[in-house]
């Protein structure tokens, strides 16, 4: 997904010269309402992803790369910024106030009242006030190029292109915690009960000391890139550019499962009880609901074929 994103930020630039900016969010809905952001917009279904409909009013552009809910509002981060909507999408503002204008926003994240921002390029940023105005968090951060943040208690992580850095006090100051990551293109993370996964450009890493150090976890995905998690007990999942994988046992071990999924390449993973859905790069939604073991597609009325993220009606 590394590559694919630099080609993107390369169109966004292009995008920015025209005076034109791409956004979009996947938005709640009733009860079974699943939404999927796009390359080409937002789209909703309300039947376990049989049919899709294009959800994308007041929406300019098209491509959605972080999504998150705080209070009753939906946040997206986008290649123009963060943008805002108050009507389960109806109708979206920009909240852009203190943030940079050419940096794509990969990740948002909600931890109360202190809302954390995520840039390809530009660090981390941090709004108090629900986004209506951000300020640089990033003292310390070697690299700006944020692909994840998770939170753990009072620790605060962050995944980049040069590792994984922690900060203790709301993202005032960051060190980096890479120590045994031998893969430092860190693409996400996932807290599992004490157990701080990493996937990276090079396979999944573990950490079991709150990022001090950390240990391979790549039987079978040595080499593979690792570009999301989902968990569910102790089945773990890792979608990656060889398809999706599942380990029980904490990292281990990794078993593939791809029979009917095509293509291999997968940008998203949502767990809605026993179903769990896959965005692929070019191939749309897939559905299994046995574990990964068997996937269909679930595509009717998807008119872009390019998932990134997936949300549901909590």
């Amino acid at each position: 997904m590394k590559g694919f994103f630099n080609l993107l930020v390369a169109f966004a630039t292009v995008l920015s010269l025209s005076g034109c900016t791409s956004t979009g969010i996947p938005i709640y809905g009733g009860p079974g309402t699943i939404f999927a952001g796009t390359g080409g917009g937002i789209f909703r279904s309300t039947d376990n992803g049989v049919s899709w409909t294009s959800a994308s009013n007041g929406l300019t552009g098209r491509f959605v790369f972080a999504l998150t809910v705080n209070g009753t509002y939906l946040f997206a981060g986008t290649l123009g910024g963060i943008f805002r909507s108050s009507d389960s999408g109806t109708s979206w503002i920009a909240m852009n106030a203190g943030l940079p204008s050419d940096y794509p926003v990969n990740v948002l994240t909600v931890n109360g009242t202190n809302f954390f921002a995520g840039t390809n390029g530009s660090g981390v940023y941090l709004s108090t006030d629900n986004g209506l105005s951000w300020a640089s968090d990033s003292t310390g951060l070697a690299n700006p190029y944020i692909d994840a943040i998770v939170l753990s208690g009072t620790n605060l992580f962050a995944g980049t292109n040069r590792g994984v850095f922690l900060s203790l006090d709301n993202g005032m100051n960051w060190k980096s915690v890479s120590i045994g990551l031998t893969a430092t293109y860190v693409n996400t993370l996932l807290l599992s009960s004490k157990n701080l996964f990493a996937g990276t450009n090079h396979g999944a890493f573990l950490s079991t000391d709150n990022g001090a150090t950390w240990t391979t976890a790549n039987t079978s995905l040595t080499g593979i890139e690792v570009h999301t998690f989902a968990v569910n007990g102790m089945n773990l999942f890792a979608g990656t550019d060889h398809g999706v994988f599942l380990t029980t046992d904490n990292g281990t071990s990794w078993v593939k499962k791809n029979v009917g999924l095509i293509p291999v390449d997968v940008y998203a993973l949502k767990l809605i009880g026993a179903q769990l859905f896959a965005g692929t790069n070019g191939g749309g939604v897939f559905l299994s609901t046995d574990n990964g073991t068997n996937w269909k597609p679930m595509n009717t009325g998807l008119t872009d074929s390019t998932i990134f993220s997936f949300v549901t009606q909590n």
